[in-house]
């Protein structure tokens, strides 16, 4: 039914984009030159530096002066009224840099030729961009060049030391025109350097609520006509029209899109010596094979092939890219999915004008078969859940939480990200159980194909839809929060799409639980999709949930389609001055097409890591808690992630200088470890 759904929203967006797309085609003009209006939502200047315009002398009719820069956008709200112009200006405005950085330099030499200071300044700025190591104390930079006082507030980075051999930036602001002046400057802030990682903190909205003022209008209407004006504050940004949500998430896929194809990178890590992996998995070989020398035979094979291949791959067959034939099987039915539903939403346009009958005999047909492939990958669960095979481990026989004496009582629940069949989730859950050393089950959210997976994102993200494995994993929790469980806490893990039904599932809680029973709940995500996080605060000074962490890739395609851009967000609403980010043609879009202004929240604590990829275990796992050389335990090393420095993403400066290890809550839980507050409580009950 899901995949029915998200595949009849397929159909009927293909369409609508096929007609605007012709509509489009259809109505465009020529271009006249940029409209006035339009002029002033540009900058005066393309500096790096909000210059003064200096004013333009008209030559003699003899002379022919240099032709200037004029941005390539075209507005005219007269001639090209409706929906469709309006897209088209959208579209053009999606990326923040309007002129290129030659255009601009050109410009501001020939502006700025009568001031000599401004001109050492605009060098000198220059001088910095080409080297890009280390940015600048604006303070210093200004008293050189002397320049004006009113550009006192255009500091972008303050300087702090953590160590006499290393300098820390704390990103504060920047403001707007910075952003579409100077590309480097803003897309530098945000970037993990090597040794430092970027973490964003919560927001308490009650400390800087985000309000507005609505016109109200009296009764009976006085005879001048005014009218009241009343403070509110803004709505949730995951409140607004399905509309709306997706035309943000279709403006925020193309900006991300050049990341598409690093979600599965690195493919391999580089060789790690004397691992002593255990010995793959027969189940792919027919149980009447298994039998005397056959084998053997088949035995010798595999511990050749692991001998050569191992090495590669951190977590071994756990790993979704280790070649083992589960997982080749499961990348083969993948890109067979991969082609056929591209080709089935490209040919919807074109068969579009057949018979009602036949068009609707013809989709209906693709799901069935797209539903046949997917069996081949979803199939092995019962009641959609999975448990960790910490049973077949020897080593698990030393675990706490399976010690009778330890009075165990926790409850880990995992709920998996796109594309994933039931064999990667019981690598999931085998890796995690490993890592924690503590028995995990796994809700399985099926895959219906990568493409499809992705419409149903957007389902979930834009309409709200809860799908079964969304109630699944919401009836686990709330079993496992009942009193009379009598279970002192429940963690769950959200990885990619999981996140995103996470964000749903505590919105359930939230509004159907107490504060004292959601105390218990910490929630852990990895390259979390969604677009809100709720967790209120409570008059004591904490929030509702126990405790909420994200891990996010800064070269992962999820994470900044979803926590990483929305943690941006609220770091920036924060701000007094908060930097909008988006391209100064975007307010006159939001004015044509009605967009109110709306406010967001994502709570947690942020840990960024500067990398690529989106696997759970092989992009996340294995670089945040890397196992040992016989897979039994996690390697505390000083060059993993865990010893890297933090440094603040949102203004906050806390957590300025520490390792994300004294931070990670979820550092502590690894190989069967408690977090210090918890053996604390613990202790004096």
């Amino acid at each position: 039914m899901e995949t029915g759904l998200a595949v009849t929203i397929a159909v009927l967006s293909t369409l609508v984009g096929s007609g605007i797309l012709y509509g489009v085609y259809k109505c465009v003009v020529i271009q006249k030159g940029p409209d006035p209006d339009l002029e002033n939502a540009f900058p005066p200047a393309y500096c790096a530096y909000q210059m003064p315009p200096v004013q333009y002398q008209a030559p003699a009719p003899a002379y022919q002066p240099p032709v200037q820069y004029q941005p390539q956008v075209q507005y005219q709200p007269q001639a090209q009224a409706g929906l469709v112009p309006a897209a088209l200006a959208a579209l053009g405005a999606l990326w923040p840099q309007p002129p290129p950085a030659a255009a601009q330099r050109q410009l501001c030499a020939s502006e700025l030729a009568d001031s000599a200071a401004r001109e050492r300044a605009q060098d000198e700025l220059d001088r910095q961009l080409l080297t890009k190591t280390k940015f600048w104390d604006l303070d210093t930079l200004e008293e050189n060049a002397r320049l004006p006082q009113e550009h006192h507030d255009s500091k972008t980075f303050s300087k702090k030391s953590a160590s006499p051999s290393t300098d820390v930036y704390l990103h504060r602001s920047l403001p707007q025109y910075c952003v579409t002046s100077v590309p480097f400057l803003a897309m530098a802030a945000p970037t993990t350097s090597a040794h430092f990682v970027n973490v964003y903190q919560s927001v308490d909205k009650t400390k800087r609520p985000v309000t507005t003022s609505l016109a109200v209008a009296r009764s009976p209407r006085p005879p001048s006509g005014d009218t009241e004006e009343i403070k509110a504050t803004l709505p949730e940004y995951y409140t607004a029209p399905p509309w709306r949500l997706l035309w943000d998430d279709l403006v925020l896929f193309i900006r991300c899109i050049g990341s598409i194809p690093f979600v599965i990178t690195p493919l391999w890590y580089p060789r790690r010596d004397g691992v002593q992996y255990p010995k793959l998995d027969k189940s792919w070989v027919p149980r009447l094979l298994l039998w005397g020398p056959i084998d053997s035979a088949i035995t010798g094979i595999q511990t050749w092939y692991q001998g050569k291949v191992d090495p590669y791959y951190p977590s071994g067959e756990m790993d979704e890219l280790y070649p083992s034939v589960g997982n080749l099987w499961c990348l083969f039915i993948h890109g067979i999915l991969i082609v056929t539903q591209l080709a089935f939403l490209i040919s919807l346009p074109f068969l579009a004008t057949l018979p009602f009958q036949l068009f609707v005999l013809y989709v209906g047909g693709f799901i069935f078969v797209n539903y046949i492939f997917c069996l081949q990958l979803n199939a092995g669960t019962e009641n959609n859940l999975l448990k960790s095979q910490h049973a077949l481990w020897p080593e698990a026989a030393k675990w706490k939480s399976l010690d009778p004496n330890e009075n165990y009582s926790e409850e880990w629940i995992f709920l998996n990200g796109v594309s994933v069949g039931s064999h990667w989730l019981q690598g999931n859950i085998n890796r995690l159980s490993r890592t924690f050393q503590r028995p995990i089950t796994g809700v399985h959210n099926r895959t219906s194909g990568i493409i499809f997976d992705l419409i149903q994102c957007l389902l979930e993200r834009c309409f709200y839809f809860g799908t079964s494995d969304t109630r699944t994993c919401y009836a686990l929790i709330t079993a496992a929060l009942d009193p009379a469980q009598k279970k002192d806490k429940t963690v769950l893990i959200l990885h990619s799409q999981g996140g995103l039904e996470g964000s749903i599932i505590l919105d359930w809680l939230l509004s159907n639980y107490r504060r004292e029973t959601l105390h218990k709940l910490e929630i852990y995500t990895f390259g979390n999709a969604a677009n809100h996080f709720n967790d209120p605060e409570t008059s004591k000074n904490e929030h509702v949930i126990g405790h909420i962490e994200h891990y996010g890739n800064t070269g992962d395609f999820v994470s900044q389609w979803g926590v990483i851009h929305f943690k941006s967000l609220v770091a920036e609403q924060s701000n007094p001055q908060p930097m909008d980010g988006r391209h100064p043609f975007l307010p006159i879009v939001d004015d044509i097409l009605r967009l109110d202004k709306r406010q967001n929240t994502f709570a947690g604590l942020l840990f960024e890591n500067n990398v690529l990829g989106h696997l759970l275990n092989q992009h996340y796992l294995d670089r945040l808690f890397p196992l040992n050389e016989t897979l039994t335990g996690v390697v505390e090393s000083k060059e993993s992630f865990m010893a890297k420095r933090m440094k603040a993403g949102n203004g906050s400066c806390d957590v300025e200088g520490h390792k994300v290890c004294q931070k990670s809550r979820l550092w502590e839980y690894i190989n069967g470890g408690k977090p210090r507050e918890y053996n604390l409580q613990q202790s004096l009950t």
